[in-house]
């Protein structure tokens, strides 16, 4: 394993395997090629990936060359997992790949499966509470979109609201926010879509970013991600930040074309900027932040020039 015992994941994960009993291969930093060794020379039978290593995975090529037959559980988590990026990873070892969902505030919520549907981060154990609200704290129906929230007596108790609400009531206090977007099925499947505050709100509408990203992705660039900036008009408008990697030759009108082919007209991305390597956090994240501030730069460099 790559990832540190002190994130919720990574931890989750030592301690179990110290429990089993189990021999735990441990890499200093994350190297896609020193990964895929190590799983034929030590036998390796589980692992856990975050996203972004996942994605470093499907850049090897020649993964004939590794034996992995021994490997039966992967296990990725620690950030969203796309749809797209399980189709691509599952199509490309031919492995199914199980999909965690926690946080550190509430780790280990769901119980992850080879068996769980394709999407689903695995099925909600039917004595955990949650519910889905709308944007203005409103309870949805099952099926139905929205953000994910726990009652608190699952959060760890550093988490939880002062106020105690008396026996026998109920109040937007007994529940503990996620931030995490998606939607429960009629088997408590549990499907996550995105994070509230990565929305960009276009005219009125919200966009999820994610989405965008898995299209995008499916050029075989290297690395995408999508952000809001502000639009005099609109509200924001959602920049598409690229790492084209192998795909040099790609343009702005290729990236753009793509997503009008399949995506929604106000889900479009209103230019796209290239980028040598997305900057990312020490657990793999892409700085979504600092993009955006990177964007802004940018734009504020070029209407400089044009005022010269």
């Amino acid at each position: 394993m790559a990832l540190p015992p002190a994130h919720a994941l990574g931890g989750s994960f030592f301690f179990l395997r110290l429990v089993s009993k189990s021999t735990i291969v441990c890499q200093d930093t994350f190297d896609a090629r020193q990964f895929l060794h190590a799983v034929g020379r030590h036998r390796v039978t589980s692992t856990v990936l975050v996203p972004s290593m996942c994605e470093a995975l499907l850049k090897e090529e020649e993964i004939g060359v590794y034996d992995l037959s021994s490997l039966r559980t992967i296990v990725a988590g620690g950030a969203f997992v796309s749809a797209s990026l399980v189709e691509r990873f599952e199509a490309k070892f031919k492995k199914r790949l199980v999909i965690s969902y926690g946080l550190t505030e509430v780790p280990g919520v769901t119980l992850g499966s080879t068996k769980a549907k394709p999407g689903s981060a695995g099925r909600l154990p039917s004595a955990v509470d949650v519910r889905f609200v709308d944007a203005d704290g409103r309870p949805l129906s099952l099926g139905e979109i929205g953000e994910i929230q726990f009652k608190r007596h699952w959060a760890s108790s550093i988490y939880r609201p002062d106020d105690e609400t008396p026996e026998g009531t109920e109040s937007d206090d007994e529940w503990f926010s996620t931030g995490d977007i998606g939607y429960l099925d009629a088997d408590r499947e549990l499907f996550i879509t995105g994070r509230l505050n990565e929305l960009i709100s276009v005219g009125g509408a919200k966009i999820n970013p994610q989405e965008i990203v898995d299209v995008i992705l499916r050029l075989g660039v290297r690395q995408c991600a999508v952000v809001g900036v502000p639009h005099s008009l609109l509200g924001e408008e959602a920049v598409a930040c690229v790492d084209p990697g192998e795909r040099a030759g790609i343009t702005e009108e290729d990236v753009l074309a793509h997503c009008r082919a399949n995506l929604e007209k106000r889900m479009v991305p209103s230019s796209v900027l290239f980028f040598e390597g997305l900057g990312k956090t020490e657990l793999g994240k892409i700085k979504t932040e600092v993009l955006r501030q990177e964007v802004l730069r940018r734009r504020a460099a070029v209407v400089e020039t044009d005022l010269i």
